[in-house]
């Protein structure tokens, strides 16, 4: 060190304040550059059914990310991952994590409380799946997805026309998806009493 100035190997001096500014800066493309490292070694071994070793490098990547929106994002993805591999548990901890971030993202938010609602059904869990349902309508009621879960939640806990008008409003909303038409359908085929309670299920039903 000469004249308050650090040098570097290559001769090359800097002030203290200089320094400091180049290792924080170098510290932190490190970080990012590992983070997208660990990402892609989640996405490649989730994609090669390694999901132990997916989760592992997903979570370390994840300590990695300090942004709590873009954490929300992440947690909704990640839960949609494991979704498709029928893990319902470790998806619903992604959703039920990413929810106290309070994402300003409307569809994030959405998701996350309708697809929470969606993997409780899974286990059965009919009562907590409805608070979440619910919860995702007031946030987007426009969408069908959380109509139609929260038509299900019902369903398990025994409130068939509660059900039924869940399910046909899903189904109004997105008439080309189907899924909630053919719930509505196994509804009134087990439930006859349900079509002459809610207008609007026999008509909808000629739509299969």
């Amino acid at each position: 060190m000469a004249e308050g100035k650090w040098v570097m190997e290559d001769g090359t001096r800097f002030t203290t304040e200089e320094l400091e500014e180049k290792l924080i800066s170098g510290s932190q493309e490190a970080a990012e550059a590992l983070r997208g490292t660990l990402f892609s070694l989640a996405r490649f071994y989730e994609a090669d059914g390694r999901h132990d070793q997916s989760d592992h490098a997903w979570n370390r990547a994840m300590e990695l990310v300090e942004d709590p929106e873009e954490k929300a994002g992440l947690l909704l993805g990640r839960g949609c991952d494991c979704e498709k591999r029928r893990d319902f548990e470790t998806a619903a901890g992604c959703y039920a994590k990413g929810l106290p971030l309070e994402p300003t993202n409307s569809k994030v938010n959405y998701y996350l409380h309708n697809n929470l609602g969606f993997c409780l059904l899974q286990d059965g869990d009919y009562e907590r799946a409805e608070v979440y349902c619910r919860s995702a309508i007031r946030i987007a009621p426009g969408r069908h997805n959380a109509h139609k879960n929260l038509g299900l939640s019902l369903q398990g806990q025994g409130e068939y026309e509660g059900a039924a008008r869940s399910l046909l409003e899903a189904a109004e909303l997105r008439r080309e998806a189907g899924r909630a038409l053919r719930h509505l359908r196994m509804l009134a085929d087990e439930y006859p009493e349900v079509v002459a309670c809610v207008p609007g299920v026999s008509e909808a039903l000629k739509d299969l």
